[in-house]
């Protein structure tokens, strides 16, 4: 068996790299080692499976023959126990459609393949299949929002975009619907413009929502981390110029952009996870700003961290301008004592440590350690509290908002999991921060949320007293890391 695998999957590899010579000694290998597969079961399956391995191959020459190839397969998983393959058949299946230019059973191939794909999800336990599942997602996903733009159904190729993101936020809503254009128009007043992105393979897809109507751009670029701002916000600039805010949902590696460092002085910017997320979240804003204040949770000799020179100030600045304000502080800030009492309050600020990286789905906060906990808050345990109150919280910590990039439900982090849990508004952070800085940001930030401004506002107006201040503070390393990640409109 596991030579049989072993060889189909070397058909696939050498296919993609263009070895063409080593992909059909693979191809025939393949086929020895899989008549050796004593059980008749398995060796059945893994027929199938290089039958789909060699319909990728002949795809272009013999889009007939790698149809009978796909149509075989898919029967086969839906008639047998590997249905979790049946996607990555479909998706298969309808690029062959579209090389043999049949666009609309490509497209029923795609729809399929996407709603199978959402009625198996909540059941994948196993972290290897769920992450092949991802993969098969982002691309049917991919391929369907590319053959909707070709058709120009701005409309459709909108629904999908949002059908491949953030679903599991918005399961925390009651399984909430995804939202169409006139749902996400609705919630946005006058002053306010929606920008959302679809990274493709070889395009980007913006789609701008405002005064009730939408319009799509495309543009032809292969987009990576160092994609000018230009091409971002360019196809966008009349769409969103009389807009005083800016609501962004950036798609895969977008998802690292500080938008609100090109836009901060014409613009209040936020991002959010999902425009069905702003649709389906109904918070109610209240006006009392009862404060629960984290500071300098005393580090764990484990992590070799110590503790943040600036954070002390930053404490009593922020307890002085809400005063009164509830304040753990040191060994006092223990995990548990975090949980029983972050339910209770309005506002949450955070300031101490958070580890994250850029691929790994471990992030966390580190609260003071006890005889029985080590401290680490990852992202998991933070979605599961119960956050009643709708809080904005702010995360004075590096790299709050960092994950692995995702096409489909989003990027992960700590400020994600903070929405998951109930908060309606969460400050977080796209690297690692100066604490310094960042106390002297934050303080105003707060002053201006007890003025009553809004959070985008809020952060806007610090931001750009940084900037005047000049020096280290007008750098855009220290203030334009910190976001604003809502699930309000």
């Amino acid at each position: 068996l596991l030579s049989a695998d072993m060889h189909t999957r070397a058909v696939r590899l050498q296919h993609e790299r263009g070895a063409f010579d080593e992909r059909d000694t693979a191809l025939g290998r393949a086929r020895i080692a899989i008549n050796a597969v004593q059980t008749e079961a398995e060796r059945v399956w893994m027929s199938i499976d290089l039958d789909s391995a060699e319909a990728s191959i002949v795809r272009e020459r013999n889009p007939q023959r790698a149809v009978e190839l796909l149509t075989q397969a898919a029967e086969f998983c839906r008639n047998s126990d590997r249905r979790l393959y049946l996607p990555q058949i479909l998706l298969d299946r309808g690029r062959t459609y579209l090389a043999a230019n049949d666009a609309e059973r490509a497209w029923r191939d795609f729809a399929a393949g996407i709603d199978e794909l959402e009625s198996q999800r909540g059941a994948i336990a196993n972290l290897e299949l769920r992450s092949r599942m991802l993969n098969t997602a982002e691309d049917l996903f991919d391929e369907a929002i590319a053959l909707q733009v070709r058709r120009n159904d701005a409309n459709a190729a909108f629904q999908l975009a949002e059908r491949a993101r953030a679903r599991a936020l918005l399961d925390v809503v009651e399984k909430a619907p995804v939202a169409n254009v006139s749902d996400v128009a609705k919630e946005l007043d006058r002053d306010t413009a929606l920008v959302e992105y679809a990274v493709l393979p070889e395009s980007l897809v913006i789609f701008s929502i405002r005064d009730g109507a939408m319009r799509m751009h495309t543009v032809a670029v292969k987009v990576s981390e160092s994609t000018p701002a230009e091409v971002l916000l360019g196809p966008v600039k009349d769409d969103i110029a009389a807009a005083k805010k800016i609501i962004f949902v950036p798609d895969k590696i977008l998802q690292r952009v500080p938008f609100g460092q090109y836009l901060v002085q014409s613009h209040a910017v936020e991002i959010a996870p999902s425009a069905s997320f702003l649709v389906a979240r109904k918070i109610e804003k209240t006006k009392q700003r009862s404060v629960l204040i984290v500071g300098n949770p005393a580090p764990n000799p484990d992590e070799n961290l110590e503790a943040l020179p600036s954070v002390e100030r930053e404490v009593d600045d922020v307890g002085a301008i809400y005063r009164p304000a509830r304040v753990i502080f040191g060994p006092d800030a223990t995990k548990q004592r975090f949980i029983s009492e972050a339910p209770n309050y309005d506002v949450i600020h955070f300031a101490g440590h958070g580890v994250s990286d850029e691929e790994s789905l471990t992030a966390s906060l580190l609260f003071a350690k006890t005889k029985t906990d080590s401290g680490r808050m990852y992202m998991s345990d933070i979605a599961k509290l119960k956050l009643p109150r709708a809080p904005l919280v702010v995360l004075a910590a590096c790299g709050t908002l960092r994950g692995k990039a995702a096409g489909v439900e989003g990027m992960p982090s700590l400020a994600r999991s903070f929405l998951a849990a109930g908060a309606s508004t969460v400050i977080g952070t796209l690297w690692d921060i100066d604490d310094a800085k960042s106390a002297t940001l934050l303080a105003s930030f707060h002053r201006h949320i007890v003025a009553g401004d809004s959070p985008a506002v809020a952060l806007q107006s610090a931001q750009r007293e940084a900037i005047a201040r000049g020096g280290e503070d007008a750098d855009p390393k220290n203030w334009a890391p910190f976001v604003v990640y809502t699930a309000t409109p």
